[in-house]
């Protein structure tokens, strides 16, 4: 899971650049990748966003108890707007097969190196 912010530029985003190029790999690693953002969905369907080869989820209530963000540590700032959603702090996180993650406190830890594990997802080093 991708989690980036909707001020990110989708283009120049490493992460999302390199999960993009090497998709086809992973997909025939059976690996599912996500990302979840703050843009509104139809922000991602007409921007850069729709042009990435797996899913974007958008998290319209970023900020919220019960939202995405929150529940995965995630939120960056407090919506200034009610009626508009919080930022979001870039992060990666990998789920296991079994649906584990790691865990830091209240909530799930991300990735240290993303690149690293992007690299060890390809090898097969990770699955």
């Amino acid at each position: 899971i991708v989690f980036f912010d909707r001020t990110e530029d989708v283009k120049s985003n490493a992460i999302l650049k390199r999960l993009k190029d090497v998709y086809p790999v992973l997909k025939s690693n059976r690996i599912i990748v996500c990302a979840i953002t703050n843009l509104l969905p139809q922000q991602v369907r007409a921007g850069d966003a729709s042009q990435l080869p797996f899913p974007v989820l958008s998290d319209v209530a970023s900020g919220q108890m019960d939202s995405p963000t929150v529940a995965w540590g995630r939120a960056a700032e407090e919506p200034v707007v009610s009626d508009q959603s919080a930022g979001i702090a870039g992060g990666v996180f990998y789920i296991d097969r079994l649906g584990l993650v790691d865990w830091n406190g209240n909530a799930p830890r991300p990735v240290d190196n993303p690149q690293h594990m992007i690299n060890a997802l390809i090898t097969g080093e990770i699955q």
